[in-house]
Parts: C-alpha cells; sequence; structure tokens
C-alpha cells in the first residue's frame, strides 16, 4: 500500500458516514448513525456521543418500515415472505400505499400469497374504513366540519371500494357546504366590522370638520 492509498484510507475512515433522523412514536427525533438493522430494531452510533439500541416498538411506523425495507432490500429483497410481513405490517399502520405495493411485489415473487394479501387487504379495509367513517360523523356532530372533511376524505383516497365509500361522498358534499356557510358568516362579520370602522373614521372627520 503507497504512502497516498494509506493516507486516503485513514481519511475515509476519519469521516463519519452520514447521520440520519429517527422518528419515535412520541414524535420527537435522534440523530445518529445507523450501525446494525436487525429483526427487531435498530442499533445506532448517536450523534451526540455513544450507542443506543432502538426497538421497533418505540419508533413511529414509516421509519420502522424504512429501515425494514433497507434490510430487505440489502439482502437481495428476494425473500418472498418478509416483503409480505413488511407490506402487512404497512397496511396494519395506516402505511396503505406502501403496504399495498409491498404485498403486489410479495405475490409477484411466490404468486401463492395472493390469497392471503387480498385477506389482509379486505382486513384492514373493513377495520379502517369503518373507523374512518364513524370518526367523520363524530366531527360532524361535533361542528367540527374541517376535522370531517379530512376523515371522509381519506377514506374515499384510501378505501375506494368500501361501502362506506358513498355515504361519506355524500357527508363530504354537506361538511363542504357547512365550511362554505362559516367562511360566508366569517366574510359577513368582517365585512360588518370594516364598515363599522370606516363609520368611525368618517364620524371622526365630519366632527373635526364642525
Amino acid at each position: 500500500m503507497t504512502r497516498f492509498t494509506a493516507v486516503l484510507l485513514a481519511l475515509s475512515l476519519a469521516l463519519p458516514a452520514a447521520a440520519e433522523m429517527i422518528q419515535k412514536k412520541s414524535g420527537t427525533f435522534i440523530e445518529g448513525k445507523i450501525l446494525e438493522i436487525t429483526e427487531k430494531g435498530i442499533r445506532i452510533q448517536l450523534t451526540e456521543g455513544g450507542e443506543a439500541t432502538l426497538s421497533f416498538e418505540d419508533l413511529d411506523p414509516y421509519t420502522v418500515w424504512r429501515f425494514r425495507d433497507r434490510k430487505l432490500r440489502n439482502a437481495g429483497d428476494a425473500d418472498a415472505a418478509a416483503r409480505f410481513a413488511l407490506g402487512k405490517y404497512g397496511m396494519e399502520n395506516g402505511l396503505y400505499e406502501i403496504g399495498r405495493s409491498d404485498l403486489d411485489a410479495a405475490v409477484k415473487l411466490d404468486g401463492s400469497l395472493k390469497e392471503e394479501a387480498d385477506g389482509v387487504i379486505a382486513a384492514v379495509e373493513e377495520r379502517d374504513s369503518a373507523k374512518m367513517y364513524e370518526d367523520g360523523l363524530a366531527a360532524m356532530k361535533a361542528a367540527d366540519f374541517p376535522g370531517a372533511l379530512l376523515k371522509f376524505q381519506a377514506l374515499v383516497d384510501c378505501f375506494p371500494a368500501s361501502k362506506f365509500v358513498e355515504e361519506a361522498k355524500k357527508a363530504l358534499s354537506m361538511a363542504a357546504t357547512e365550511i362554505e356557510k362559516e367562511n360566508a358568516r366569517k366574510k359577513e362579520l368582517l365585512d360588518a366590522l370594516s364598515k363599522k370602522k370606516v363609520d368611525a373614521k368618517v364620524a371622526k372627520v365630519e366632527e373635526g370638520i364642525k
């Protein structure tokens, strides 16, 4: 090894690998370099110093998916069962688009998983679409029309084949109408306040003239 090569190697070893921001379920972030991804979590070199082992149970679902996906890709991404498990995890944790994509990938690797994949999607659709619909109705009852709009729209977007979609679309229209009414009321109030201020200024001017 030449001296120049040795210097380059030493420098490369001395330079830290790119740190990553890791989100926990609590919403807080930890910064560090990933040292190892296991079946149950990750081991990291903390930017602030020291090492830490974080369980997947304590991390944000998308963060968990990201590391598990990386582990699969690093291993060649040929494990249909592992990709299926990750797709199921995504579906059950609100990562619907990602989950469906992973399940499709698993089925491409192993066609015998098709029925089971369809079952996972159907079960999550029944569970989560019902909750979205109920949450939307609760928001409507509480006059939280923007909140209701978000819930019903999420249902329509995420589960277009759900039995609740048609009712959700009707509720969407109702929520949008109520929001328009509320915006109109606010505009009337602002217009009235503006007119009151203008009238007050005019009165002062007239009083000054007198």
